[in-house]
């Protein structure tokens, strides 16, 4: 069959699935049960044009269970985790780390603890009451440099949810409409409707809520990601300058 069509991602993606359940159900599976170990999944990953090192961040992800982030997000309005994500050509040297911090400090995410290793910037908010996971790293290797951002929302959900829902639904919807359909008003059909009004309310209230927040919070980092990947840019510009700056001297004419 002959096709010169291209393919965007999502239809690559699409064609490397099937085809590998293909391969599985064929007679030449190796008969690992449809597996494939990490090792297959890179090297499937880098013929078709994929950093394996974004297969293991996903592996990462699965194994954590925030690839089913987007079930989560129906559910609760928003995704458990948000990131946002940058990268730019060239390394940048470590010197510039305190100005990283200081644009950290200016998003206002709150107490954090900076670590470094290697060249490697890691940002951690700290803080007992936190009630969500938030971390800022920019790492230069390799040619690149990569900057993200990640807050992972599970203790806020459960906060939210667990207190709006489980405390007043549940608390006023059973609390409320249980003595008076049963006792005041003798109508079981009001005892059942009342609490499951309430739960909807509350759940429609809590949803809206941590949307909201989520929008927010994820445009604040990616403004930060942002601000992080132009200072870095120009730092790289301007290391660059220096070196062919730096190149042999032109020989005065005799």
């Amino acid at each position: 069959m002959s096709n010169d069509r291209d393919y965007d991602d999502k239809q690559v993606a699409m064609i490397l699935r099937r085809a590998t359940e293909l391969q599985a159900r064929g007679p030449d599976s190796p008969g690992k049960a449809g597996g494939l170990s990490l090792a297959d999944l890179e090297e499937i990953a880098a013929e078709a044009g994929i950093d394996p090192r974004n297969i293991r961040r996903a592996v990462e992800e699965l194994e954590g269970g925030d690839l089913a982030s987007g079930d989560w997000s129906l559910l609760l309005g928003s995704a458990l985790t948000l990131r946002a994500e940058r990268h730019i050509d060239g390394e940048v040297p470590d010197s510039v780390f305190d100005d990283v911090l200081v644009e950290i400090q200016n998003a206002g995410l709150g107490h954090g603890q900076p670590s470094v290793v290697g060249s490697t910037l890691t940002w951690r908010a700290g803080g007992a009451q936190n009630t969500s996971s938030l971390q800022v790293t920019v790492s230069a290797r390799e040619g690149r440099t990569e900057i993200w951002a990640e807050e992972r929302r599970h203790q806020t959900a459960g906060g939210l949810f667990g207190g709006v829902v489980g405390g007043a639904g549940v608390g006023i919807g059973l609390g409320v409409g249980l003595p008076i359909g049963l006792e005041a008003l003798s109508s079981p059909l009001f005892a059942v409707i009342f609490p499951v009004v309430i739960l909807g309310l509350t759940y429609g209230l809590a949803r809206s809520i941590f949307r909201g927040t989520g929008k927010r919070k994820r445009a604040k980092l990616q403004r930060l990601v942002d601000k992080i990947a132009e200072l870095a840019r120009k730092e790289v510009d301007a290391h660059r300058i220096g070196e062919a700056g730096d190149g042999p001297e032109a020989l005065p004419a005799p």
